[in-house]
């Protein structure tokens, strides 16, 4: 019986390797053909601006112009290949590694806990084999929520957060 559960064990953590897998592939994919479409609109708007000025003294007045320096400020200059696919609300980055270790430390915590709920419906060989899972998986999440806590509170001592802008605004 204690076979059994390892080797159903074993399997779904492959099936879980293999899922992993294949959707951050699939997602770099996405995130790659982005990147060079991006890149290729990028470089043919360049190449059509500089065939706009006849000459550099041209483009360096155009340049060092409020109009040409806005216009350089807003271009985009880099796309990210992470967030294929979601929402376009930029999340600092701080904030990002931060709420990605406190998702990660929930649900090991959460499912640390299910196994030592679940222990005690199980004969005395599995119990243990529940017991140990569980026990690691609760301490593996508390320790990303653990370290969370630290980032945000280091990030934050070296102004690193963004902090909010409060807007004026009227109540009617």
């Amino acid at each position: 019986m204690t076979r059994n559960a390892v080797e159903g064990l074993q399997f779904f953590a492959v099936f879980l390797v293999i899922t992993y897998t294949l959707v951050w592939l699939i997602r770099y994919l996405i995130g790659h053909r982005r990147w060079v479409r991006a890149t290729k609109i990028q470089s043919d708007f360049h190449a059509r601006l500089m065939e706009r000025f006849g000459s550099n003294a041209e483009l360096l007045a155009y340049v060092q112009s409020p109009a040409g320096q806005r216009f350089l400020e807003a271009m985009p200059t880099a796309v990210d290949m992470g967030t294929a696919g979601s929402l376009p609300a930029p999340v600092g980055a701080p904030f990002n590694r931060i709420l990605w270790s406190v998702q990660a430390g929930l649900v090991l915590a959460c499912g640390g806990l299910g196994l030592l709920f679940a222990k005690r419906y199980m004969i005395d060989e599995i119990a243990q084999f529940y017991a140990t899972i569980g026990t690691l998986s609760l301490s593996v999440g508390a320790g990303f929520a653990l370290s969370a806590l630290a980032s945000y509170v280091i990030s934050g001592r070296l102004g690193l957060l963004d902090k909010p802008s409060t807007p004026s605004s009227t109540h009617v």
